[in-house]
């Protein structure tokens, strides 16, 4: 799989963010200490190189959330990989790595490395765009603020990004809503999907906590405005997840997507256009 890391060495989750690097790795065989050593030399790819592999291709690029060593993310992005290609949604399936710490006490200094993720995260879009491919996304957890953030500093025409697929998103539940800080990211993605389930209980009493405003989450519940969203702002579907993130699993319920058949079914619907969304803003997975 490419992968695109802004860790140090390439698989240090804890040091400060760096600039982009690309690398071609094989995640069923992980070995990061070869990884650290060669990242520069037989694994890397140049940005010429990258832009030439996925050109005119159906490309999607995942994002992870926090607390994630490179063996851990790897495991998950080999995970999704497979699943995707089962039923040839893509072309190209991309990781994107980031220095979101590697233990659970490492959410406050994971967030306070958002800000340099999101802008490396855009520079890599911005050559991504380069390549006239389709692109979608999937985001978990504080994944998803790295991507709001990095959409909310434009580059490129809008619809360059086709999906959004926001799964339990830690930001504020208004941040989508009219005139809020991730609005206008909205904007510039063909449709976004936020997943949210009320059982999702990592997202409704530590997101609260680590806030320090005790807000609601918005992969924990919605925004108040909802008719917003069948008046105005039509490029943003509200998918209710009680049925994966459920009360029977909701010790765990934050993780639980990327093991649901559920989801997949559901994206490979909304990927082959099986489902009518035309006035239709507000879907339920069952």
């Amino acid at each position: 799989m490419i992968i695109i890391s802004t860790r140090k060495d390439f698989v240090d989750a804890d040091r400060k963010p760096q600039k982009f690097k690309i690398a071609d790795i094989d995640l069923e065989n992980i070995d990061e200490d070869y990884i650290e050593n060669n990242y520069q030399l037989s694994l890397s790819i140049s940005n010429n190189n990258f832009i030439e592999k996925i050109r005119n291709k159906k490309v999607l690029i995942l994002v992870h959330g926090y607390n994630n060593n490179f063996e851990t993310v790897s495991n998950t992005y080999n995970r999704l990989d497979q699943e995707f290609r089962r039923f040839n949604a893509y072309d190209e399936i991309i990781g994107f790595i980031w220095s979101g710490g590697d233990n659970s006490g490492a959410i406050f200094n994971a967030k306070l490395k958002v800000d340099k993720n999101s802008r490396e995260f855009n520079g890599f879009l911005k050559l991504l765009s380069q390549a006239n491919s389709t692109i979608d996304i999937i985001a978990h957890s504080l994944g998803n603020k790295i991507v709001f953030k990095a959409l909310s500093n434009k580059f490129y025409n809008n619809d360059v990004i086709r999906y959004f697929f926001s799964l339990s998103a830690a930001v504020d539940k208004e941040s989508i809503a009219q005139e809020q800080e991730f609005n206008k990211s909205t904007q510039t993605i063909k449709q976004t999907f936020v997943f949210y389930s009320k059982y999702d209980i990592v997202l409704r009493n530590f997101y609260r906590i680590t806030d320090w405003g005790f807000d609601e989450a918005l992969g924990h519940g919605l925004p108040e405005d909802l008719e917003y969203f069948n008046r105005i702002n039509k490029k943003v579907f509200l998918v209710n997840s009680n049925n994966i993130v459920n009360k029977n699993n909701h010790r765990f319920g934050h993780f639980k997507y990327k093991s649901s058949d559920k989801f997949y079914s559901f994206l490979k619907k909304i990927i082959n256009n099986e489902i009518n969304l035309e006035n239709n803003h507000f879907l339920t997975i069952k």
